[in-house]
């Protein structure tokens, strides 16, 4: 039997978000079921699913989806592409133990219950953006170093 996280709804939109565990899937339908798209998520890349537990809609439509086996959040844009993950095991802010309910607080908060820690964390939407694009900038100048070396160039 296939196991599905609680899925997640945008009303105004008119459209449903579901995780799937068993096969680890990302699939977003429309109302009346069909589907919108259907993600197949590799396991064995990186900031990808392993075992998504709840999944809500944030205001800029992308993804948020809590993942209890491996102690994260991980943020997918409306269109199901990965691009950002947050959090690992542990007790300290920012760290998790089992997040399992996802939530967001008048649009500008992310409520995570943390449930191994036996506590609640939130985050504010616009520093979890500011992170993003952290990620992107790095992710672009790691890509830029490695073609750089290809050709001896330097950019200032």
């Amino acid at each position: 039997m296939e196991k599905h996280s609680s899925p997640a709804s945008n009303k105004t939109d008119g459209y449903l978000v579901i995780a799937t565990s068993q096969d680890r899937n990302l699939i977003k339908i429309n109302t009346s079921g069909s589907p919108l798209w259907d993600i197949d998520v590799d396991a064995r890349k990186k900031g990808v699913l392993f075992d998504p537990f709840r999944v809500v809609i944030l205001p800029n439509h992308n993804i948020a989806v809590s993942e209890r086996k491996q102690h994260c959040i991980s943020v997918f844009s409306k269109e199901g592409q990965h691009i950002l993950r947050f959090g690992q095991f542990g007790d300290e802010p920012g760290m998790f133990n089992q997040p399992t309910g996802i939530a967001i607080c008048l649009e500008k908060e992310l409520v995570v219950v943390d449930s191994g820690n036996k506590r609640i964390q939130i985050f504010a939407l616009d520093e979890l953006a500011k992170e993003f694009e952290i990620a992107v900038v790095e992710k672009e100048r790691a890509e830029n170093e490695e073609s750089d070396d290809d050709d001896n160039t330097i950019e200032l």
